[in-house]
């Protein structure tokens, strides 16, 4: 092929590949915003919800198969082992699982105590989430929020594209 086609060729995949970010992040917001209209507890937000959560399960498998860096035994074994062998770990990992640990330990202690309290000077968490979901862009945000934590727990941990292509012997 003369390269004046295969620059070309290149442009116009760069330019696709770009026009579907930006479809994709329009449709995201959008969806978002929609989602952070609709009225607690109705059907229609309960329905989105579900097919949101199918949806992305249902993607995280169709792309995720066989870019999994490790096989599930394996990875289960790994975090056995080393919580028996915690004391040869690297500290600021050993340091890092303690703080998410004691951070976790505190916000379910907060609560839990504020809740049996019932005192207004020590809000709930729910009380104070329901403070910023009761506006249509809040929940909007939470529910961002909630989908970014999703696709981060998703996508975690997996090869990209590239090396598994090398690693196959192919060319990207």
């Amino acid at each position: 092929m003369p390269t004046d086609l295969l620059h070309t060729k290149s442009r116009l995949q760069k330019a696709v590949g770009v026009a579907l970010g930006v479809s994709m992040t329009v449709g995201v917001v959008l969806y978002l915003l929609w989602e952070g209209r609709l009225r607690y507890y109705s059907t229609p937000s309960r329905v989105s919800v579900v097919s949101t959560i199918a949806a992305i399960l249902i993607v995280a498998t169709l792309l995720g198969h066989g870019r999994q860096i490790d096989r599930s035994r394996l990875w289960s074994t790994q975090i056995s082992t080393a919580t028996r062998e915690w004391r040869s770990l690297d500290r600021r990992a050993v340091f890092s699982v303690v703080v998410w640990i004691l951070l976790f330990v505190a916000i379910v202690g907060w609560d839990l105590y504020s809740f049996s309290r019932e005192v207004h000077q020590l809000p709930t968490l729910s009380y104070l989430i329901g403070r910023v979901t009761r506006f249509s862009l809040g929940r909007s945000a939470v529910y961002a929020l909630w989908l970014l934590a999703g696709f981060c727990i998703c996508i975690g941990h997996r090869r990209p594209r590239s090396r598994l292509d090398t690693r196959e012997g192919r060319s990207s």
